[in-house]
């Protein structure tokens, strides 16, 4: 029978069977998000099931309690089949992962014992409260106090001490607390609400996981592992009614995950299969919703790109392990999710910073080794197992089966070059994957459903070259007062107008953990995307400034042999000041010429190509630096930058020369070059050629070779190369470029060049 005291929501709807007084069984609708007694979950199981033939008879004669006993010892038995590890085997795998991962074994025990000194085991789960240190928990700390991820640690650390059951009994008194506190509504609502789908999807992987170690033990009670049971049964109730109703973002992705884990592991029940049913259809929605075309997901951050890759690479290994068929569309998309991060690594096998990354604040790079692990286990692809970890990571050690972690693994150089993700609005530039190759990613995107881990860096750029992150962008953590300040402009390599960043609405979010996003993050739109083997051209803008009546656009040029072009163009009817960011720490050798140099010997300069009265501010928090250039009292101006990156002391640029060749390039800013083999002028604002065969022209309406003349109807930028079959001409122009030939005999030929195209001009 339903005790009148038991929780009750209002939107829940399940079927169950109960006792009913008297003779025989009642069947009756009612709210399942009530906690069950032990003795009501008898009546939630499926009929006809062979093996629980005895289980059914017991029920029959009312033998509640050996009911019990056999329904547990039924479900323990074949969790040893469905759950990433076997119960039975548990032993050899936990020796073997202490003798694998004994880095893994101290953090298991440091954050064990963090969990034991903060909280007791019967918790509140409702602030203000104080921990067992007389400290006020913060709406930050109960948010991951009630994912429980110290769940597994504790597991841990009963069986490192030889089985001590004092940490069993944490983790059963800490479940009963919060059952408790489900009953009697003592338990936090709201902005932190303990129940939000997220955090209670947290949750429940967590207990599985340690539900299933536990099951090793002999002290793990029959008793106990029915209360596990009947807790894993109502979160189900309450994670089906909080995702049924489709939700950008990981909350909902994280509810459906667990879900999903919960309605494998117990088919027994009768409602399992609706549970199944949602919860693969949902991940399937998000899966199609929520990963671009090019494989990126739509928050466009890389932690959070690598933790929706978690919540599918849990479904999608319990799926195989138990011959349950998923979508064709989950694994093409779950796919792709890999491929995307391949795509936009960094050439020492790491990723770039990109919006809110979490997992080291003020880290200037993401580890990708782990993850492509799992990638090159999955899919077999030797490209995935380039970037891969030799095996696989601790976390993750118990969610793959022994049979293949420690396959021989064939690794291949990726084929990628400079590449774009089009629909997320990522655009990477490299000459190679050598640790000395150079690397460079634009962002170019905002995200359309939820822009909330979005920074203000619109066409911000992250830079690598010789080992080292030279143009960093940072790590993030949410609670740390720092954080909007981290997500703002004046730590990217962006260009800013009147020292105005590129956004400056925040707004924190309801719960007061420390989150908080920007309200109105400008529109970045993509001109031009050009990539070839000598060199790619990037070209964007956005509408930060359009209120000001200022419109900008920022340029990329990138020579393959190893330097990058940055033009920063701000056009207005009105004077104002133009601001080019740059991080990182540098010393200042003229006021148009920075240097920073890194451990290994190598180094980036930045050199203004462009005279101008810049002023030069450098600034430092939390040990991170940056270098300003800033411009006053200007209608118009266009910052052209020069990135060169050395390898060594004896290959810098030395500021007291008159010219300095960066590799076989050289810059010249009259427009015009006469030798033996060329004779060569234009109206260019900045000429760079390569032994005169091959010559980028910024800012050019004519160009007059060898007898010949070029106009263009305005001043572009295009490539030249000059080969013995004549001469080849390409656009890199964002629009469509008249332009005209004219001869010694003065015969004409108008041509109209696509941007992007080469046109062959005799």
């Amino acid at each position: 029978m339903i005790m009148k005291n038991k929780k009750r929501l209002s939107t829940i709807s399940l079927i169950c069977f109960l006792s009913a007084l008297g003779s025989g069984l009642l069947a009756q609708k009612v709210k399942p998000e009530i906690i069950l007694s032990k003795y009501e979950i008898l009546h939630l199981v499926k009929e006809g099931i062979p093996e629980l033939s005895e289980y059914y008879a017991a029920v029959k004669n009312q033998k509640n309690d050996d009911a019990l006993e056999l329904l547990a010892a039924y479900l323990k038995d074949k969790l040893g089949e469905r759950y990433f590890f076997n119960w039975k085997n548990f032993n050899t795998k936990f020796s073997e992962y202490a003798a694998r991962y004994p880095d893994e074994v101290i953090k298991n025990v440091k954050r064990s014992n963090e969990q034991i000194i903060k909280y007791p085991a019967n918790v509140r789960w409702k602030i203000p409260f104080e921990d067992l240190r007389g400290e006020s928990v913060t709406a930050y700390e109960l948010r991951h106090l009630a994912r429980q991820q110290r769940a597994a640690d504790m597991m841990f650390r009963f069986y490192l001490e030889g089985e001590e059951e004092k940490y069993l009994n944490y983790f059963v008194t800490q479940v009963k607390s919060l059952n408790s506190a489900f009953i009697n509504n003592e338990y936090e609502t709201g902005g932190n609400a303990v129940f939000e789908v997220f955090r209670a999807g947290y949750r429940i992987h967590n207990w599985l996981f340690a539900f299933n170690g536990y099951l090793a033990s002999e002290k793990f009670s029959k008793h106990n592992q029915i209360e596990l049971i009947i807790t894993f049964l109502y979160h189900g109730s309450v994670l089906y009614d909080g995702t049924k109703k489709f939700r950008y973002g990981n909350h909902h992705t994280k509810g459906l995950m667990a879900l999903a884990q919960i309605a494998i592991l117990f088919p027994e029940f009768k409602f399992s299969d609706e549970w199944l049913n949602t919860a693969i259809g949902g991940l399937t929605e998000h899966l199609q919703k929520e990963i671009n075309d090019d494989g990126f997901q739509f928050e466009r951050s890389v932690h959070y790109h690598k933790g929706d890759i978690d919540n599918y690479f849990y479904i999608y290994q319990l799926a195989k392990k138990n011959k349950l068929e998923l979508p064709e569309v989950f694994e093409e998309k779950f796919y792709l999710m890999f491929e995307s991060l391949a795509q936009i690594a960094m050439p020492d096998n790491t990723l770039p910073v990109l919006q809110d990354d979490t997992d080291e604040p003020w880290g200037e790079f993401n580890k990708l080794t782990s993850v492509m692990n799992l990638g090159s286990i999955l899919f077999e692809n030797g490209e995935f197992d380039y970037f891969a970890s030799k095996e696989i990571c601790g976390d993750k050690f118990w969610f793959v089966d022994d049979d293949i972690r420690n396959e021989n693994k064939s690794k291949k150089t990726p084929k990628n070059k400079s590449i774009a993700l089009e629909t997320t609005g990522y655009y990477a530039m490299r000459n190679g994957w050598e640790e000395s190759s150079k690397y460079m990613i634009v962002t170019c995107g905002l995200s359309e459903k939820k822009p909330d881990h979005q920074h203000a860096d619109m066409l911000g750029i992250v830079a690598y070259s010789n080992g080292n992150v030279i143009l960093p962008n940072y790590q993030v953590r949410y609670f740390l007062p720092d954080f909007p300040f981290f997500k703002s402009s004046w730590v990217k390599n962006v260009a800013i107008a009147d020292s105005i960043p590129q956004t400056v609405e925040w707004k924190p979010n309801e719960g007061n953990s420390g989150f908080g996003k920007w309200l109105d993050l400008p529109q970045p739109k993509r001109k031009a995307w050009i990539t070839n083997d000598s060199f790619d051209y990037f070209s964007g803008t956005h509408n930060g400034y359009d209120k000001k009546g200022i419109n900008y656009t920022r340029e990329i040029l990138f020579v393959k042999d190893g330097f990058w072009i940055v033009r920063d163009k701000f056009v207005s009817d009105a004077e104002h000041s133009y601001q080019q960011i740059w991080q990182g720490h540098y010393n200042t050798l003229s006021r148009n010429h920075l240097r920073s140099t890194f451990s290994n010997g190598s180094g980036l300069e930045i050199i203004q190509l462009r005279e101008a009265e810049y002023e030069i501010n450098q600034n430092s928090f939390r040990g991170k630096g940056s270098s300003l250039f800033n411009v006053n009292g200007k209608r118009e101006f266009t910052f052209t930058t020069l990135l060169y990156p050395f390898s060594h002391f004896d290959s810098r640029l030395l500021e007291d020369a008159e010219t300095n060749k960066l590799f076989d390039w050289q810059i010249i800013k009259n427009g015009s070059i006469k030798s033996q083999q060329l004779d060569f002028t234009s109206n260019a604002s900045l000429l760079i050629y390569n032994n005169s065969s091959k010559l980028i022209l910024l800012d050019a309406d004519r160009i007059e070779l060898s007898g010949k003349e070029i106009r263009f109807e305005k001043r572009v930028n295009v490539f030249l190369e000059i080969n013995e079959s004549g001469i080849l001409l390409m656009s890199l122009d964002e629009t469509e470029v008249n332009l005209q030939s004219v001869d010694k005999s003065n015969s004409q030929k108008k041509i109209i060049m696509l941007p992007g195209e080469t046109v062959p001009i005799d």
